[in-house]
């Protein structure tokens, strides 16, 4: 009997999990992996054949608690039976499904002749039949084309032979996607390049120790006791971060991919008293969107959770002062109508609402706000500054800037069209106070094109062109990006993280694409600005504009203490063995710096580690972010370097 099974073809790509596609629409695909780790609790019901005395106990009772195994309906487990390739593939599927691995298509489908025919080629698809009902056929099928297990010379797949133990640590290291070791064989047996490097990793990470000979024994066939075992150890040693369900908040993964404009961030952390922290967020519940306030306690323990309505359905920004919390709101104005367009709230410090202002269309030229940008405020003395974009009712993306005193919540400055610190386009905007003036940084594509400071009390600005940028004036496209995070100061020095391409290699700039160079690939730049904006010097963090293998992510700055700042960044892969532009996250890399760029550590890696795009937190020496996915939130903490 034959039944369709799947559709695999030259539109395979539908079918890839991504997170984001690039501003271009070209086919860039940033695929995040996420990857729950072992949480282990006291098991109550156990399998007959594995009593407490087995040496295995733990290991298959975590397991099965997880769902990653069934046993047998008579409650056995069989622990010594042998263990299938057939059995793998649906243990590694139930694994996938669960987030606990992350298989990654990096070879094209073939005919698995012992499982598939290819039937036939319709419409721009194949589509694969079974050749008869086969257990574990679509799983087995999704192991290859995953590059986690092999065919033979013919194409056979062998559903029911057994899995050996060099099988094994192929299976284990590419799902779990452990960077590979490049150490010689510790085994007389082991002595192929490619099993030497699965193996090898495995010892690394003390899964495995081999035998008192010296040997591995490759080709020995597994129990499913020792499966088991073996699996257990993946996932203990592979643990680096804590797991709690995401009910709250949005994905917030972080992109390989550069996009032309700043994006609105909708995910802040802060520490509160006795350690515990305070995570503030948006989460889109079908169309309807809410600010969700959770705190969680020093071991990540949710404590409590407050929903805040949306008071316009569009969220801009958030402003977590010493005393008071503000939420920048708005809505759209596209027929121009003088209706409100932005409300900026006051709450107090547990985000009970004291009092807001509210700004119509007419008043700022808007018809739709916080567009193509991300928006920032800050607020001294009873003064608060909102930057923030909008698109003017001349249809024209630029700067707006409102300086509000929050005794009384009313607007203080000017709000024409045009405003003494006029910047359009503007794709992102930061706001810090110094001394009485504020300090604003945009970064322009056209009126200017530069990342530009403007210093000033809201009436009167001075201007100052930081970072040139060449090209058109308008081009969308300007191959600079500022760090999330990348603006501060010092006594004495106004610092600013960006990244940028190799301008040199750039032979034309348009709206949505730069000619002679790959628009993803941005060295991690830093700049010291005297505070009279009379010198501006920079230096070089990281450089990634020669390698097309490997790619940054937009880089975050983290003030630690005066003067000294971690620069992170993500850290992605192409995939070799597709046809496709994918990059896949593979690490995180930080460094300490000063206040002049110099880099006080090496640069620090931690491999299967991902950043989010929320500020990272600097707390108790330790830098502490979160990450949202579909199912959970994860919490990741790594130490300052030193």
């Amino acid at each position: 009997m034959k039944k369709t099974l799947a559709i695999i073809g030259c539109s395979l790509y539908l079918l890839w999990p991504f997170d984001q596609v690039n501003a271009e629409g070209n086919d860039e695909r940033h695929h995040a992996v996420q990857m729950l780790p072992l949480i282990e609790k006291e098991t109550t019901n156990v399998f007959s054949d594995v009593p407490k005395t087995s040496s295995n106990f733990k290991s298959i009772h975590t397991l099965r608690d997880i769902g990653a195994i069934n046993g047998y309906e008579d409650r056995t487990f069989k622990p010594q039976n042998v263990l299938t390739r057939k059995h793998v593939a649906l243990l590694t599927s139930r694994l996938a499904e669960k987030k606990y691995v992350t298989l990654r298509d990096v070879r094209e489908p073939i005919e698995i002749q012992d499982v598939f025919q290819l039937a036939y080629y319709k419409e721009g698809w194949f589509i694969w039949e079974v050749k008869e009902e086969i257990e574990g056929a679509d799983e087995l099928a999704k192991l290859y084309t995953s590059g986690v297990l092999d065919v033979d010379a013919n194409n056979n797949i062998s559903p029911n032979k057994p899995l050996t133990r060099g099988e094994m640590a192929k299976i284990l290291v590419e799902s779990f996607n452990l960077p590979v070791a490049t150490t010689k064989s510790s085994f007389k047996d082991v002595t192929t390049p490619e099993l030497t490097r699965y193996v090898e990793t495995l010892v690394a990470y003390g899964i495995t120790t081999g035998y008192e000979d010296g040997t591995f024994r490759p080709n020995v066939s597994l129990t499913r006791a020792h499966y088991a075992e073996f699996l257990y150890r993946t996932m203990k040693s592979t643990r680096h971060y804590n797991v709690r369900d995401n009910a709250y908040g949005d994905p917030n993964m972080l992109s390989s991919v550069q996009s032309r404009w700043a994006l609105p961030v909708k995910s802040f952390m802060t520490v509160g008293e006795n350690d515990t922290y305070t995570i503030v967020e948006t989460k889109n519940n079908d169309g309807v969107e809410t600010v969700n306030v959770q705190t969680y306690d020093a071991q990540y323990n949710l404590q409590n959770v407050k929903t805040l309505p949306h008071e316009l359905p569009i969220f801009g920004t958030l402003y977590e002062g010493e005393q008071y919390n503000y939420i920048a709101y708005g809505q759209s104005n596209e027929d121009r109508q003088n209706k409100e367009v932005i409300r900026v709230v006051k709450y107090d410090r547990h985000f009970n609402r004291i009092d807001a202002v509210s700004l119509h269309g007419d008043v700022i030229s808007t018809a739709m706000p916080f567009r193509a940008a991300k928006s920032s405020m800050s607020e001294q003395n009873g003064q608060l500054v909102l930057h923030a974009s909008r698109l003017r009712y001349d249809g024209h993306q630029s700067q707006l800037t409102i300086v509000i005193d929050t005794d009384d919540m009313h607007v203080t400055n000017g709000l024409s069209e045009f405003q003494k610190n006029h910047v359009s386009h503007s794709f992102d905007q930061y706001v810090l106070f110094d001394g009485q003036q504020h300090v604003l940084l945009d970064h322009g594509d056209a009126y200017p094109r530069a990342l530009v400071i403007h210093k000033g009390d809201g009436h009167t600005y001075v201007e100052k062109e930081i970072i040139d940028i060449p090209g058109s004036t308008g081009a969308n496209q300007t191959g600079v990006s500022i760090g999330l995070g990348g603006f501060t100061q010092t006594n004495d020095a106004y610092v600013l993280l960006y990244n940028e391409i190799d301008h040199s290699k750039a032979t034309s700039y348009s709206s949505s694409d730069i000619q002679g160079v790959n628009i993803h690939m941005r060295d991690i730049q830093f700049a010291s600005i005297s505070k009279d904006l009379q010198r501006v010097t920079t230096k070089t963090i990281a450089s990634y504009t020669k390698n097309e293998s490997v790619r940054a992510s937009l880089p975050m700055f983290v003030p630690i203490e005066q003067n000294k700042y971690v620069v992170m960044w993500q850290e992605s892969e192409k995939l070799q063995n597709s046809r496709y532009n994918y990059y896949e996250p593979k690490r995180i890399k930080y460094v300490t710096i000063n206040a002049q760029g110099e880099k006080l550590t090496d640069i620090y890696t931690k491999e299967n580690m991902y950043l989010s795009y929320m500020q990272p937190l600097y707390h108790d020496g330790k830098i502490h972010w979160y990450i949202n996915d579909d199912t959970y939130k994860y919490f990741y903490a790594v130490d300052v370097p030193k």
